[in-house]
């Protein structure tokens, strides 16, 4: 070798020195066939083992390619000496073919922890990992929209989907073909589609056999409306008699006879008609009873108390101020609490609306009695043997008139007033008594936390003292505290409001307390309890304590 050979070995091998004193080693992985570049420039084709390569300690660009597979790129850098090991992700690709209603779009997808935007033209093929799942297409004007897909590698794959403008309203449901009513012009069968300005804020029902009907409200955000409706029965209700109304779960239905879609699945139906005893259906809906029929026999449920001499009495039932002028009250078989409070005696006159009281109430000339005592006892008036706490009603002609009560041991008298209150007390020392009234059923009535009893309570006795008096209704628990002094009685309302809808028919114009309604047909939502109805210059109170229906004129003619 002469003197320049041995100067270029020197020189090369100087530099190799040189660089490999500032290197590091890759070690990399990859499908066989697949090119690998570094910095743009190609390198080597990578056979059945790992290709390795010695590279400046600076930061490079790593690409690895091959047909009908995912390009892999990665910036490396390593440091003087180290070893760089790297196995390249490709992933074979699948041909995809997208038609839609734009001549371009974007698809986005993320592959390998990125987020990938590309451009496609219309129903032309484009190129896209098969491992991909879920695309979002885009387009300006349009709703974004994410379609599921199931790629087969190195294949062709098309889907056609309907992109949606941003200036129209769709409607679609499951079922399809569902009818879509604004107000009763039906627009057509789902899926819909109408620029959003015409259907902006309007009342939508979809209806289809065999399904509930499905109420929706338009607005001027919402491009896109997709339901799935309700599989349904078709139910008949009749009633003896007609004209009951009819609640699900304590909403109104209907009124016998007709026919409802009702859901599957378990209900509670209640048919109620005033003066009559509401009954009660359980049902459980399911596909395999696509129509069912109910008729129901009603039993009359009927009181009727008529007031004499009230004009200017103020009249409180169950606790509730009904004001003056009333003519009757109509009631449930059900035990109530009537309150008059006259102006004549200034006194409140309390009646107990059992099997027992008069049908005809004279406040001139009824006179009511009450006995109380700490303990049972059974006394006897004009041959009726009655346990006390009891009540006693009669009408007396004269102001006031003597009564006779007999126990086993002793006899007792009472100098009763006509339009009053007398209260006898017997051998009851060191012990108050309570009244307690309220307006709904289904009460638990507590007494310093011990259960004593349900609606209404009746001279209950109470060692002289504080005590604690609760009544439950539902989810709503109502207390108060009283002081009992001894000999005492003491009456304490508790109100509770529990909205039920009614359903009154009228040939003319009536209120219902106090609020005028016309004589159309419609649903009145009021409290359980006692309400004040005036129609045609007759003015009465009926007891509701269940959705029904109330025919007015009936009603005024029970006087």
């Amino acid at each position: 070798m002469g003197n320049i050979g041995k100067r270029l070995f020197l020189t090369v091998f100087i530099l190799l020195a040189y660089i490999l004193s500032f290197s590091f080693t890759l070690t990399l992985s990859g499908l066989e066939g697949s090119s690998v570049f570094i910095d743009g420039i190609f390198k080597k084709i990578i056979g059945k083992s790992v290709y390795n390569i010695d590279l400046s300690d600076t930061t490079h660009k790593l690409e690895v390619k091959k047909p009908g597979y995912t390009d892999y790129s990665l910036d490396i850098s390593g440091t003087k000496g180290s070893k760089l090991e790297i196995s390249a992700l490709q992933v074979p690709l699948s041909i995809l073919n997208i038609k839609t209603n734009s001549d371009s779009f974007y698809i986005n997808y993320m592959f390998n922890n990125n987020n990938i935007r590309q451009k496609v033209i219309n129903d032309t093929q484009t190129y896209i990992p098969s491992t991909i799942r879920e695309l979002k297409i885009e387009q300006a004007g349009y709703l974004s929209q994410t379609v599921t897909v199931d790629l087969k590698p190195f294949y062709e794959n098309k889907l056609s989907v309907t992109l949606k403008r941003t200036d129209f309203a769709y409607i679609s449901s499951i079922p399809s073909d569902a009818s879509i009513f604004v107000g009763s012009k039906n627009l057509g069968t789902t899926p819909y589609a109408t620029a959003l300005s015409l259907l902006e804020g309007k009342d939508v029902i979809l209806k289809a056999p065999g399904y509930m009907d499905l109420s929706f409200k338009t607005d001027s955000k919402t491009n896109d409306y997709i339901f799935t409706m309700t599989k349904a029965c078709t139910v008949f209700f009749s009633s003896e008699p007609s004209g009951a109304l009819v609640t699900l779960n304590n909403e109104y239905l209907g009124i016998t006879p007709f026919t409802a879609k009702i859901p599957m699945g378990s209900h509670l139906f209640t048919v109620s008609k005033a003066l009559y005893t509401p009954k009660k259906l359980s049902a459980n809906i399911s596909e395999t009873t696509p129509q069912i029929s109910y008729t129901v026999s009603l039993e009359e449920d009927i009181r009727i108390f008529k007031l004499l001499n009230a004009e200017n009495a103020e009249i409180f039932l169950d606790g509730i101020n009904l004001g003056s002028g009333i003519s009757f009250i109509v009631t449930d078989k059900k035990e109530h609490f009537l309150q008059i409070y006259s102006k004549n005696t200034l006194d409140l006159l309390g009646i107990k609306l059992d099997q027992k009281a008069p049908k005809i109430i004279d406040i001139n000339k009824i006179t009511v009695m009450n006995l109380y005592s700490s303990e049972k006892k059974s006394i006897s008036y004009q041959n009726e043997i009655s346990t006390v706490p009891a009540q006693f009603i009669a009408n007396i002609i004269s102001k006031k008139q003597t009564f006779q009560f007999e126990s086993l041991t002793k006899k007792y008298n009472i100098s009763a007033e006509s339009g009053k209150n007398n209260v006898l007390i017997i051998d009851s020392p060191g012990y108050g008594f309570v009244n307690i009234i309220n307006n709904v059923d289904d009460t638990l009535i507590y007494i310093d936390n011990q259960l004593i009893g349900y609606f209404g309570v009746f001279g209950y006795p109470l060692p002289i003292g504080r005590h604690a008096i609760t009544v439950k209704y539902k989810n709503i628990e109502k207390t108060e505290k009283i002081d009992i002094t001894d000999q005492e009685v003491k009456n304490l309302n508790f109100i509770f409001e529990d909205k039920i809808p009614i359903r009154p028919y009228s040939s003319g114009e009536y209120k219902i307390d106090g609020i005028i309604y016309p004589p159309s047909q419609f649903i009145v939502y009021v409290s359980k309890g006692p309400h004040v109805v005036e129609t045609k210059g007759i003015k009465f109170v009926i007891y509701i304590d269940a959705a029904q229906s109330l025919f007015i004129d009936d009603l005024a003619v029970l006087k």
